[in-house]
Parts: C-alpha cells; structure tokens; sequence
C-alpha cells in the first residue's frame, strides 16, 4: 500500500478547517469510483489519456480486482488459512527502517508481505473510527492491508498473463507511429478492488488512504480528501452532486 511521503511546508498551506469527525464522514460518503479516478490522476501519463480510455482503464482494473478476489473467496477459511496457502510470509514490524517515509505495509517479492504497526496502533486511538456503524476496527483496517498487499503477490505470480502489468494504451502519435505504454495506476486500483471484493466490505477501502494520513498530517489528510472530491468531479460532474 502506498506509504504517506512527508510533505514538506504543508502546515504553512491554507487549509480549510476539518475535524476528525467531518472529515470521516466527508470521506466514507465517497463512492469507490471517486478514489479510482483519483489513483488514476496519479498515473504519470494521466494527461495522455483520453476520457474514453480513462474509463476503460478504471473498468479493466476494478475487473480484475474482482476476478482475483472471487479465486480467493473459491477456496473458502479466513485470512490465515489463505494466506497459508498462498505460503505468504507474513509479519509485523513496529516501524520500516526508513524514516523518511510513513509506510502502512509492504509486499516483498516473492511472497513476503509486512504491515507496521505502529500506524495501527495510532490509528486504534481514532475514536471516531471505532465507534462507527462499519467495522472500522484495528483488525478491519490490518485486513485492508494484508489484502492490498496480497494481491500484488498475486500480480507478481500472474505477472505475463494479468491486466495489471501487460495493458497498454496509446499515449502518444506521432503521424502512422504509435506510441503504446503500460499505466502504472492499474495495479493499485486493482489491489483496492480485490480487497473490498475478497474482504467484503460495504464501503470503499480506500478511505484508509485518507484517515490513516490523519494520523501523521490532518492537514495533509484534508488535502487528499479535497483532492479526491476535485477530480471526481472534473470527470463526472453529474455524480458529484450526490456526494
């Protein structure tokens, strides 16, 4: 899962005023295709896409998050017993050794997956997140990352044959010449999509993209909210007006 990069100076960015509690509520009333769009608008050839190949590039990968999730589901028990059969090394760390960078979990080829601690236990302290009609908890949001992280296992074991990593769309012309390149948002978009699929889950797990930021930066956290909700809308100004 990405990690949080320090952003230097952003406390000396005007930001509007947003407590724990809006800013939970602002976040779980995004429907999952207000956070593709904004993972996609992070792809480096963002601007090279057509609005029609934008939408065909979010179908794909949400597809195959989901096609992934269903072979997970098929074999049936709970998260231990799938990611022994996967044989995932599996552990817990307090903290990365790098400083510089806030990092929630990490995948490892070729079957290592890590989640830190540390973020989990600051994140426990988030009431408003404990006390919330959905199961928000410290297990719930372990889940979420495990199962982001598995699924770039997955990726890797799949790697010439999956979506993920052999899609490619015209990014440049130049009169007859083409020029076909790979779209590296795919793969996280596909991750967030599998762990709502495999996990089950009646919101979009990518609110943690927000609320774990929280933890580190509020201001940063409101930020990527109101980011979120901006290119939503510049790409579906109808459906915004029901967030």
């Amino acid at each position: 899962m990405p990690g949080l990069t320090t952003i230097p100076g952003v406390t000396q960015v005007k930001v509007r005023a947003c407590s724990a509690r809006e800013l939970l509520d602002q976040t779980m009333s995004l429907p999952q295709e207000a956070f593709q769009w904004h993972m996609l608008s992070n792809d480096p050839l963002y601007e090279r896409y057509s609005d029609e190949q934008r939408r065909e590039i979010i179908a794909l990968a949400a597809g195959v998050g989901q096609k992934y999730a269903d072979e997970v589901l098929a074999l049936g028990g709970d998260l231990d017993d799938v990611l022994g059969h996967y044989d995932i090394a599996y552990d817990e760390q307090s903290k990365p050794l790098s400083a510089d960078r806030v990092v929630f979990a990490q995948y490892v080829e070729p079957n290592a997956v890590t989640v830190f601690t540390d973020t989990l236990d600051k994140y426990q302290r988030y009431s408003e997140c404990q006390d919330n009609e959905h199961d928000m908890s410290r297990d719930a949001v372990r889940e979420v990352l495990i199962a982001h992280e598995l699924f770039h296992y997955l990726e890797h074991r799949d790697e010439r044959s999956i979506v993920t990593k052999n899609y490619k769309t015209t990014t440049h012309r130049a009169g007859p010449l083409r020029l076909r390149s790979r779209v590296a948002a795919m793969s996280e978009i596909a991750a967030m999509s599998f762990a709502k699929g495999w996990l089950g889950l009646d919101y979009s797990p990518n609110v943690y993209d927000v609320l774990l930021v929280r933890l580190y930066e509020p201001d940063a956290a409101t930020m990527i909210l109101d980011n979120i909700r901006e290119v939503y809308q510049d790409n579906n100004p109808q459906a915004i007006k029901a967030v």
